[in-house]
């Protein structure tokens, strides 16, 4: 019979690993992988917030954009008017209902035209005091029937404020980098 020498284990080798040595890695591996998997779901949560500030903020910018588009339809049936339709830095809910009710009265177009803009003003507060639009205000002006629709309001994101309109200016004062805009153009040719 042949013997066969085996090679004496050596402790000190890198591959090798006595028990006692070995009993805090596991430990180290389950660190690791919980360490990893925070950072995971701090970027997960970090997406979230992000993406809800910007949906409240696509929320502002829809909700302006049809009340702006909202006023010019008016203003478009109401073509004799124009002019009655401008306003300056309207805040919401500043003005009175008029007499008489157009929605229940025969109106002229000069009441009408109060009318509409009472209605748009009461719209425009509406969406100050659902949620939808924060600290807005509105202008509007006529330049030989070309028409200007501005909506601005307070938003969550800075902007560069060099191109913005004039209208609300001093109402964000503490929060100009913060003041949101849109602004609709239109043509009314004379009827």
């Amino acid at each position: 019979m042949m013997k066969i020498a085996h090679k004496p284990i050596n402790n000190h080798s890198p591959h090798f690993l006595s028990h006692r040595q070995s009993k805090g890695a596991g430990l180290i591996e389950v660190l690791i992988a919980a360490l990893v998997l925070s950072v995971g779901i701090l970027g997960y949560v970090g997406l979230q917030i992000n993406a809800k500030r910007l949906n409240f903020e696509s929320t502002q910018r829809t909700t302006a954009t049809y009340l702006a588009q909202n006023l010019l339809e008016r203003m478009r049936s109401n073509p004799q008017q124009l002019n009655a339709y401008v306003v300056s830095d309207l805040d919401p809910g500043a003005l009175g209902e008029p007499n008489p009710n157009c929605t229940t009265a025969q109106c002229t177009t000069a009441e009408l035209a109060t009318f509409d803009l009472w209605e748009w003003d009461q719209l425009l507060d509406g969406a100050s005091v659902s949620g939808g639009l924060i600290n807005p205000m509105a202008c509007v002006t006529n330049n030989g029937n070309y028409l200007t629709v501005v909506i601005v309001w307070q938003g969550k994101t800075e902007l560069d404020q060099s191109n913005a309109p004039a209208c609300g200016a001093e109402n964000y004062v503490d929060t100009l980098e913060l003041r949101q805009w849109i602004q609709l153009n239109t043509f009314v040719a004379d009827v």
